[in-house]
Parts: C-alpha cells; structure tokens; sequence
C-alpha cells in the first residue's frame, strides 16, 4: 500500500529497515536489532547507542541479534564502532542472539574474537550476569522499562 504523499511504501522494503527496541535491566540496557542491519540503516544504530549512552547510566549494552535478519560490511562496522565507542566511556558491548549467517560472518571476519560474542543456548540474563561475575562485579535484575 502506497501512501500518495509522500511515495514510502509500508511496510518499507526489507533491506531498508531496521527497528531497535531498547530495554533497561537495571545497569544494562537491551538493544534488540530487528531487519537489517546495513548501509542504510547503520546510523540508527549509532544513534540507538548514543541515546543509551547519553540518557541511561547502564554499565552494559546488549545488541539482541536474534531478529536481525542480515548484515554486511557497513553493519559490522557499525558494531565495532559501538564496541569502541562504549569502551571509550567505560562500558561494555555484549552481543546476544546472533544467528547462523551473522555468527558466519563474524567469524570469517575474526570479528567472533574481537567484539564480546555470547551463546545462543544461555539466557541472556545468566550471560550478562556471567560477564560481570568475570570482572569481579555482580548486578541486580530489576523491573523492564521499555524505553521508546
């Protein structure tokens, strides 16, 4: 169905779209990525990072893959930038739900050795909590507030 003013389509066509819902847990914050990550869409999710960045005073971030349909070269770029740029502040980037084909890449890439990659198996509050634990640290769960 078009819309006639402005010529968009809805919904939009899959590889220019990406949605992120942000979830905070107590001091970590959840970034699920859904569509596709590329050219077109990676400053949605530089900009996702920064507003978690600038208005939650979470110590994690993680990118819930599981939705994410597709990535390329632009989209990991866009996750490297979020590893740095979170590291530059003192946080740290976890990523979670990683499919198949992005897992693939990831690892032909030598991304998987890089950036913080966790397992499909293991929910994801045992994982975020498991990485806290590693550096000596421990965080409370606390009530979902879905931030818009």
């Amino acid at each position: 169905m078009a819309c006639a003013s402005s010529g968009r389509h809805w919904p939009p066509p899959a590889g220019h779209f990406l949605a992120i819902i942000t979830e905070r847990h107590a001091q970590r914050s959840v970034l699920l990525l859904q569509g596709e990550l590329d050219a077109a869409s990676q400053d949605r999710l530089r900009r996702a990072i920064r507003t978690v960045q600038d208005h939650h005073s979470t110590q994690v971030v993680v990118l819930d893959l599981s939705a994410l349909r597709f990535t390329d070269c632009a989209g990991l770029s866009a996750m490297i930038w979020a590893h740095k740029h979170l590291a530059r502040h003192g946080r740290e980037l976890v990523l979670t739900g990683i499919q198949p084909l992005v897992r693939r890449l990831l690892n032909l890439t030598g991304l998987n050795t890089y950036l913080h990659l966790s397992s499909l198996e293991t929910p994801l509050v045992t994982q975020v909590e498991a990485c806290r634990r590693q550096d000596g640290r421990t965080e409370e769960s606390g009530p979902v507030q879905v931030q818009g």
